[in-house]
């Protein structure tokens, strides 16, 4: 008979895959992995379980092997259990080159059985730690949750930060004052939510690949501040600030160990890194400059290929056009994405599909015109989509064969295997998010 596991936070259902918040009532559906990694642990919870082990469980023995993923498994799975305030580090620990041991006290139910959210004891050995008091927090959290039920949601949620800063720009998006919500119902399908509201100018910001961090930068005053927030809750994180030097374009590594940021003074730019922990902060005196990134100009744009390689736009002090080049941080070598143009124009902005190892860019063809290009980095080829009069910016991914881009303060549809781009509305970009389209 399968079981359902109860704790003073939450309440698990293997057989169903849902986990039920005891305080809000709220309902989240697990993924299969996430679920099955959690009742393993839950099962095993007298010994610690290596990440062999744990490898073993959620892919067999065949493939087990220590990489990244099962620590990513783990930070997520630790953000779902640690919703509840006093909660956090209280379910899963951490057992250094060893693995992970769930330390919480639960009890045991037949599925079948009634709940009345009944209360779990609390172990008297297991310390209940508080918040950090060097973090930035809001005034109240928003006892919202957040589920990684769907790939695809998290596409949506990262998509809609965009898309709202396009069109609020008067107003921005993301400040830190108080936000009266009630709680939100279990997600269902794909939806629209919003993760934090800023009142400013010029913020950047961006989701991690898990969806359960933002990155955002932020001016405070006279000071420009980079903040790392989770998106499930109200608490944040400063992890960089200066008076002189502006803070943009953050953006994640894939496996959520490491922050890049640019940063720009005297009309010079740099590109940075912080390493990130298993709960998605900031390591301490991780910070670092990688390379100079030359003139600041324009919107600055930087992405992770992967850990060790990154995506910029670099512009040469003698030219008047950036380049997009690829900076790799083992051997320090920096080597331009494509040939270098033999015109005074150049490539203003791209766009990084991991999934399909494609960069779609932006050529500046002179005489107003803007050229769409597609370049494989595994093939290292380079396709030629389409012309557009007028300059076109802000290039983004929507799904694999869709972008989505701004001309004319007009949102545009990019489709690549028809090789057009049309007016479009966020209503189309939510069904094409969705499947529906």
């Amino acid at each position: 008979m399968s079981k359902t596991y109860v704790t003073e936070d939450w309440i698990f259902n293997p057989s169903t895959l849902t986990l039920k918040y005891v305080r809000s009532g709220i309902v989240e559906t697990l993924d299969p992995k996430s679920s099955r990694l959690l009742n393993f642990l839950i099962e095993n919870s007298a010994s610690v379980a290596s990440r062999e082990d744990i490898y073993a469980e959620l892919y067999g023995i065949e493939n087990a092997r220590a990489d990244g993923t099962i620590t990513a498994y783990v930070s997520k799975l630790r953000k779902l259990l640690e919703i509840e305030y006093g909660a956090k580090n209280k379910y899963i620990r951490t057992i250094p080159k060893v693995g992970y041991q769930f330390v919480g006290s639960f009890s045991v139910l037949p599925a079948d059985k009634s709940l009345a959210v009944p209360q779990a004891k609390v172990s008297s050995n297991i310390e209940t730690p508080t918040f950090n008091t060097n973090s930035i927090t809001g005034k109240s959290p928003l006892n919202e949750s957040w589920t990684a039920q769907h790939n695809k949601l998290l596409s949506v949620i990262s998509f809609a930060t965009f898309l709202v800063i396009f069109v609020f720009t008067s107003f921005a998006l993301f400040t830190m004052d108080d936000i009266e919500h009630p709680p939100l119902p279990a997600i269902k399908s794909i939806t629209w939510k919003l993760i934090h509201q800023e009142r400013g100018d010029d913020n950047h910001i961006t989701l991690s690949e898990d969806g359960l961090h933002l990155a955002m930068t932020v001016k405070k005053e006279d000071m420009n501040q980079l903040i790392i927030k989770d998106s499930y809750s109200n608490n944040f994180e400063l992890v960089f600030e200066d008076k002189n030097a502006s803070i943009s374009t953050p953006a994640f590594s894939k496996s959520g160990h490491f922050l890049a940021f640019i940063t720009s003074i005297d009309n010079k730019c740099f590109v940075n890194e912080i390493q990130l922990n298993d709960d998605g902060m900031m390591v301490p005196e991780s910070h670092r400059l990688l390379i100079n990134c030359g003139l600041y100009h324009g919107t600055p744009k930087l992405s992770y290929i992967d850990d060790n390689n990154i995506l910029f736009l670099k512009q040469k002090n003698s030219k008047p056009h950036s380049q997009i080049v690829i900076y790799n941080k083992i051997d320090n070598s920096l080597i331009p994405l494509v040939k270098p143009l033999n015109s005074e124009h150049g490539d203003y902005s791209f766009a990084l599909n991991i999934d399909t190892e494609q960069v779609a860019f932006l050529r500046d063809e002179g005489e107003n015109r803007t050229g769409v290009y597609m370049f494989n980095l595994q093939e290292q080829t380079q396709t030629h989509l389409l012309n557009v009069d007028n300059p076109i910016n802000n290039l983004e991914w929507i799904n694999n064969s869709r972008l989505v881009a701004i001309q004319d303060k007009q949102l545009h549809m990019i489709d690549i295997n028809k090789r057009d781009i049309r007016p479009t509305n966020l209503a189309k970009v939510k069904a094409e998010l969705s499947g529906t389209y």
